[in-house]
């Protein structure tokens, strides 16, 4: 063979090698703007999905798994969340980004420990990032030291100004400390910043949900689902809203359609229960209620409401024993509300001995009324 024909060999193999390098990074690329697509229309499930098809060395990256972590938390599975982010911290030490959603995943899962170390690794890392003073205010927002928090959420913003989620938190804290103004404050400029950002619109309704503007609370609520039309916690605010409205029907349709979407959300399960009570289906509620007693164990207020299905049926030991249990798991909290439900006589408001727990009461579960 001679050296033309090896050079001419050899030039075919490296246009072959070159053009198959170029069409998996085509591929590549196709599939990560796929993933980020569908992110971005908060199909998280089918973004998880195209991120965890993606070859080891490429999936195995901090951008990726943030990615991954960041489709969990839009899904509230705060735990697969912070499994994800604490991988990314371990490869990427250094990383700042989406660190804001990994502390409001920590925050959700009463982490401080490991919440505390975050935030105080960020501000080691970066005192410049909006997500350090993110983290530092969520930490002690955790430990129900709200000023602070305020403190260090400003912080944030004056940082970066253009940084919707550290309004949206200073919002929520706001709303926490009764200053509906200024979470309203907070909240709208959130929406200056990023007219998508669905946790404003959803802090906004919370704000009109608490002066019982039951009207604007929905539209709001509907505003942020239309952006994110997976949320199950959404859809369960806006079946509370419905309900409050005595559109009795309309919420329970709402909320089968919230458990449908995420069958394992104790908030939703828990605000049908109460309309089951409410309206005297009460083998419903309590079907419903013994299944969340599997699922959230130590929560008082699902044996408070066994217990007042129970005094409402005439079973007054079983009544009384689901009411010690509610006791014994929060002293504080529950005892007014047994000794009503014991002797109506004691309630100031015996009508509304049987409503729809607040948003204030609802945020002993699980799921709080903070950020989405």
């Amino acid at each position: 063979m001679g050296n033309h024909q090896v050079f001419q060999n050899i030039t075919q193999h490296t246009i072959h090698l070159q053009k198959q390098s170029a069409e998996g990074l085509m591929s590549l690329f196709r599939d990560l703007g796929t993933a980020y697509l569908h992110l971005s229309q908060f199909n998280c499930k089918k973004a998880i999905e195209c991120l965890e098809n993606l070859p080891p060395h490429q999936h195995d990256t901090g951008w990726v798994l943030s990615l991954i972590a960041k489709a969990y938390y839009y899904l509230n599975d705060y735990r697969s969340a912070i499994k994800y982010f604490a991988e990314v911290r371990e490869r990427e030490p250094h990383r700042t980004q989406l660190m804001e959603l990994y502390s409001t995943a920590l925050w959700h899962s009463q982490k401080e420990v490991a919440l505390s170390a975050l935030a105080q690794d960020l501000v080691r890392l970066d005192r410049h990032c909006a997500a350090t003073w993110c983290a530092t205010g969520n930490c002690f927002s955790l430990q129900k030291e709200h000023e602070t928090a305020i403190k260090f959420f400003h912080r944030a913003v004056q940082v970066d100004p253009n940084f919707a989620y550290a309004f949206t938190l200073l919002g929520h804290e706001y709303y926490t400390t009764e200053e509906m103004e200024k979470a309203m404050s907070c909240f709208r400029s959130a929406l200056r910043v990023d007219s998508r950002h669905y946790n404003a619109w959803y802090g906004i309704g919370t704000v009109y949900y608490k002066q019982e503007r039951y009207q604007l609370a929905e539209m709001h609520f509907k505003r942020a689902l239309a952006i994110n039309p997976q949320s199950a916690v959404l859809l369960c605010h806006i079946g509370v809203v419905q309900h409050a409205m005595n559109q009795t029907e309309k919420a329970l349709h709402t909320l089968n359609s919230a458990i449908a979407l995420d069958p394992k959300n104790p908030l939703t399960k828990f605000h049908r229960a109460s309309i089951y009570f409410n309206i005297d289906r009460h083998a419903d509620a309590l079907r419903e209620l013994e299944e969340l007693k599997e699922m959230v164990p130590k929560e008082s207020l699902v044996y408070f409401l066994i217990g007042k299905v129970h005094n409402k049926l005439g079973n007054t030991h079983l009544a009384l024993m689901h009411f010690s249990w509610a006791m014994d798991l929060d002293p504080k909290g529950a005892n007014s509300q047994i000794k009503e439900a014991i002797d109506p006589a004691v309630s100031r408001n015996q009508a509304e001995e049987a409503s729809t727990p607040t948003t204030s009461t609802v945020s002993t579960l699980p799921f709080t009324p903070g950020d989405l």
